[in-house]
Order: C-alpha cells, then structure tokens, then sequence
C-alpha cells in the first residue's frame, strides 16, 4: 500500500517507527498530543522502532512545520493505553485515528503550547477531515486524555483546535471535499529506489534525504539491507553508539546479506573494520589436526591459549590429540 501524507507537510521524518496494520478500519478520528518537551527531536526519537517507549504518531507540528512520521495508511502506537487498567475508552483506537503530536513552547507544570502551532495542527485536522469525511467536532477531534488514563496534551486546547478548523475548512463541518478548481495534471511518478552500486552509507544518507521512503514502503525498496542502513540512520540521527551499529552490521552480515570480499568492503564501507572486528571476535573457528602439530603450536597459530582450546573441546589430556583431528580454537 503505497504511503498517504496530508500534502500540507514541511517535510518527513527518515526514522523507521513504531506502526502496524489498521486491520481493515476506516479512520474517523483524530486523536490530539503534546510532546511533554519542548524539543520535537527528542520526542521524535522516541518513536523510533530502536527506542524501548513502543510509541509513535502520524505527524508532528511545531510552530512551522508539520511533519509526516507515520503513513496515514499505517495505524501509529498513539492512544492504545499502557494496558491493565489503562483501558481505552473507545474501541481500536490506534487503528481507528490519526495521532497528531505538538511541540511545548513551555515545560511543566502548564505546559503550553504556542499559537502559531496550534493554528498549523488546525489546519492539518481540516484537511485530514475533508479526505476522510470526518465531522469536525468535540466527538470526532479528541484530546488524548479523553481515550486512555493520561494528562495528554497538557495545555493545548482541543476546543481551539476545532474552532479554527471549521475556519480553515470553511465553517462548515466536513461533509464532502472540495475539488480544486483547476486540478493540475498528475506528475510522473518516480523511478523505483535502487540499492544498485550504492554502499548502507550512502543508502543511509538517502533516507535521511527523503529518497527513499518510510515505512514499509522504505523496508520493501531497501530488502535485505534495510536493517543495516536503519542502524546507520539511528546511529546519525539518534546518536547511537557506533558499538550497537557494527554489532548490527555484524549480523547481518553473518547472515549473509552483504557477500564477501570486495562486495561486502564496498557495503560496509568505513565500517568494515569494525563489523570484522565484531565478527572475528565472535567467530566460531576450527582446525584440523595435522601429522606432528600440538595443542600449544595450535595455539600459538591461532593467537588463543593451549588451556582455552582444552577448555573449548573438552580434552583430558593436552598431549593426546590425533591426525585428522577436529577442534575448536576460538
């Protein structure tokens, strides 16, 4: 299913998110929240699949940008409840709503959220209500408090909120759409992305860039590399450690997903040492035995210790291995 963004968006945010299924249910509200920061990336990375908070949103708005995090085709992890006797009070509430979330121009305890955000998040409810025909009123615009136990969106003013989106969709509730006037003829679409040529690095700086998607489309178009170029993404948005990114990139290539020899130094780029590092350190190693060769000269050939690889297979007697012989040495 191809992705759905209101088209009033300043931009996307590249980080793959929390998001599932809508199961088939038609959306008919629109759910409002605060960040409880007053800084949109923090909040943002939170919903980041790589965070613990199982958390996300379709859009964010600040004073001057909305921007898409979620496909509206996609249900995002907004007011489902944090489960026992946080129940929520309408039913499928992620997969029924669109969750929009502001940025706080002051902290606790009030916080506030600027004028200027709130007449974007306006504008974004009236345009999401004329293409799914959603009334605009206090029964279909909620604020996050009045689906789960929270204190969500903490001084935003949903009843603003739904006031200047009457305005913006033209003081009537949304019954039908408008149609423009002059539609302007479709724009070719876009070549397929390609991972052709192209090392997780620069596929990662294609999806910082917006080339490539997000979502599911974005996992689609990348294939098997898409969970190396995530942990790259992470690694330069989020500020994971360059550790956590190479312990990735390691799986994936024992996995096989990156070849060999050339193909994977080219993929792997400047982390390949690194990723090798990791693997060597993990990697499983045997040897076979040789007529005249000793536990100790093994070892020695293999930079380990004549007590580990006794240790690694279990031998009684260091001096009593044979030709042909296969042991572990790391």
């Amino acid at each position: 299913m191809s992705e759905v963004y209101s088209k009033l968006i300043t931009g996307k945010n590249p980080g793959l998110m929390n998001f599932s299924s809508r199961g088939g249910h038609k959306i008919d509200r629109i759910v409002i929240h605060h960040n409880a920061t007053t800084n949109k990336n923090v909040a943002m990375n939170t919903w980041l699949q790589s965070s613990p908070a199982q958390t996300s949103a379709h859009y964010e708005v600040t004073p001057t940008e909305i921007i898409g995090c979620i496909s509206e085709s996609d249900a995002a992890w907004h007011c489902g409840g944090t489960g026992g006797a946080d129940q929520p009070k309408m039913s499928y509430p992620n997969q029924r709503s669109i969750g929009i979330e502001n940025v706080n121009s002051t902290g606790a305890p009030n916080w506030s959220v600027a004028h200027a955000t709130v007449v974007n998040t306006a504008k974004l409810v009236a345009d999401i209500c004329k293409r799914y025909n959603i009334p605009i009123d206090r029964s279909h615009i909620l604020a996050h408090r009045e689906v789960t136990a929270t204190a969500c969106p903490g001084g935003l003013n949903v009843d603003e909120v739904v006031k200047l989106a009457k305005q913006y969709y033209g003081g009537s509730t949304a019954s039908k759409p408008q149609s423009p006037s002059n539609p302007k003829p479709s724009s070719p679409s876009k070549p397929a992305y390609s991972t052709s040529g192209k090392s997780l690095e620069q596929m990662a700086n294609d999806v910082i860039a917006n080339k490539v998607s997000s979502g599911a489309t974005r996992t689609k178009l990348l294939g098997k590399y898409a969970a190396g170029v995530q942990a790259i993404v992470n690694r330069k948005l989020a500020g994971a450690s360059v550790n956590i990114t190479n312990i990735v990139l390691a799986n994936e290539t024992k996995a096989g997903h990156y070849g060999n020899g050339d193909t994977r130094k080219k993929l792997l780029g400047s982390y390949y040492n690194g990723v090798q590092a990791v693997i060597n350190k993990t990697a499983v190693v045997y040897h076979t035995v040789k007529p005249g060769e000793t536990v100790s000269g093994i070892a020695t050939a293999f930079k380990t210790t004549t007590a580990n690889i006794v240790k690694l297979n279990s031998l009684k007697n260091a001096n009593l291995i044979y030709a042909g012989q296969r042991l572990r040495v790391k």
